[in-house]
C-alpha cells in the first residue's frame, strides 16, 4: 500500500528509537559534552553586553544624576533623580577680627571668638544663626546661602557688632553631609575704624 494511501497506518517513527539514544547522547553513542578523547568540553558562554543603566556612575538620557549606587538618601535616588537634601546640625564657627583705625598710627587690635551655629538646610537653602563672645563684647551672626547641585555653597554671613551689621562673603562646599565654609570681608565699624573679618564654619549633617 502506498505511503499516505487511504487506510494506511499513521507513521509515528521507529518504536524504541528514543530508547536507544539517551537524552544527551549523539548518534554515535557519545555524550555531546565529551570530546573524542574522553575529555569534557567546556561550554563557553557568549559575552553579554549591558547597556546604560541607573547606577553605572554615568548620567545618561532621562537621568538627573548618577552616583554609581542604588542608595536613597544620599542626594541621588535609586531612580537617578536628585533628592532634596533637608537636615539640621550644630556647627562650629570661628571668627577673627582685626580692628584698624585708619587715622591712627597705633597697631590694629585683634580679637577672635569661637562658638556654635545652629544650621538648617532644605531645598538648596542653607541658613544658620548663633552668638559668640569676645573678651569685652559679643557677636551675633546669621548665615544665608544657596547650595548648588554640585555641592557648592555661596551666600552671606552677617555679623552684628555693637548693633551694626557687617555683611561678609561666604563660600564653601556641602558634600556627603559635611559642610566646610569660609567667610571674609572688610567693613567700616564706625567713622574711620574698619574691621577686617575672617572666619570658618564646619558642620556634619550626617
Amino acid at each position: 500500500m502506498a505511503c499516505g494511501a487511504p487506510g494506511a497506518e499513521p507513521f509515528d517513527g521507529d518504536p524504541g528509537f528514543d530508547e536507544q539514544l539517551g537524552e544527551e547522547e549523539a548518534v554515535n553513542g557519545q555524550d555531546d559534552n565529551v570530546d573524542e578523547d574522553g575529555g569534557e568540553v567546556d561550554e563557553e558562554e557568549e559575552p553579554g553586553f549591558e547597556g546604560p543603566f541607573c547606577g553605572d556612575a554615568f548620567v545618561d538620557d532621562g537621568e538627573q544624576c548618577d552616583d554609581g549606587n542604588d542608595d536613597d538618601g544620599d542626594g541621588c535616588s535609586s531612580a537617578c533623580e536628585v533628592e532634596v537634601f533637608a537636615a539640621e546640625a550644630e556647627g562650629d564657627i570661628s571668627i577673627d577680627l582685626v580692628i584698624d583705625d585708619l587715622n591712627s598710627n597705633e597697631a590694629p587690635l585683634e580679637a577672635s571668638c569661637t562658638g556654635v551655629i545652629a544650621l538648617e538646610v532644605d531645598d538648596g537653602v542653607l541658613v544658620g544663626e548663633g552668638r559668640c563672645f569676645l573678651p569685652a563684647n559679643f557677636l551675633d551672626y546669621t548665615l544665608e546661602a544657596n547650595v548648588g547641585e554640585d555641592g557648592a555653597v555661596v551666600g552671606e554671613m552677617t555679623v552684628v557688632l555693637n548693633n551694626r551689621p557687617n555683611v561678609l562673603v561666604a563660600a564653601g562646599t556641602l558634600e556627603e553631609g559635611t559642610l566646610s565654609l569660609d567667610f571674609d570681608g572688610v567693613t567700616i565699624l564706625v567713622g574711620s575704624i574698619r574691621g577686617i573679618w575672617d572666619g570658618t564654619v564646619q558642620a556634619d549633617f550626617n
